[in-house]
């Protein structure tokens, strides 16, 4: 296991940021809900929207329901809304935090808008940006398609390699 204050900043196999192209067991790039004015709800263990978001993607496919036993800040029921899957949730606290913040479910859409725009790229167009000024290699100078594009390639050929050992 990783500690980052004994050992860095960063594990030594991280270079930016993880994408759903280059999933690990430890996801250092989704930082916990640390300071209380961000807390919807006191003495609630809120988890970030882009966890629950990266979690429900890989799990549920949408219109399955995704359910949550612990209610808490409401960060699941938000995210499996956003994400097009029926939720339910148990809580045995007050629900009006979980309730308003359905108010603000516009604001969670753009914001996790901003982060999949970073989802499956290897610079981001801020730092693509650096790159060609200083001509250093870029995926575009160099002729790679995006990681999608491998992605998609890499499955057909599995897809086609699998259908020719069966069929022989």
């Amino acid at each position: 296991m990783w500690n980052r204050l004994m050992q860095g900043s960063a594990p030594p196999f991280f270079s930016g940021s993880f994408t759903e192209a280059a999933s690990t067991d430890i996801w250092v790039d989704i930082q916990p809900v640390r300071h209380k004015k961000y807390y919807r709800r006191d003495g609630a263990n809120e988890l970030p929207l882009r966890l629950m978001d990266r979690i429900i993607k890989m799990t549920a496919e949408p219109g399955d329901t995704v359910f949550d036993p612990f209610g808490g800040a409401g960060t699941n029921c938000i995210a499996a809304e956003l994400k097009g899957r029926k939720w339910m949730e148990c809580e045995t606290g007050p629900e009006d935090d979980i309730v308003n913040r359905f108010s603000e479910i516009d604001e969670e859409r753009e914001y996790l808008k901003i982060i999949r725009k970073k989802l499956n790229s290897l610079f981001t167009k801020k730092i693509g940006k650096k790159r060609r000024e200083r001509n250093l290699w870029t995926c575009e100078s160099a002729g790679t398609p995006p990681a999608s594009d491998y992605m998609q390639k890499d499955l057909f050929e599995l897809t086609v390699s699998a259908e020719k050992i069966t069929n022989t």
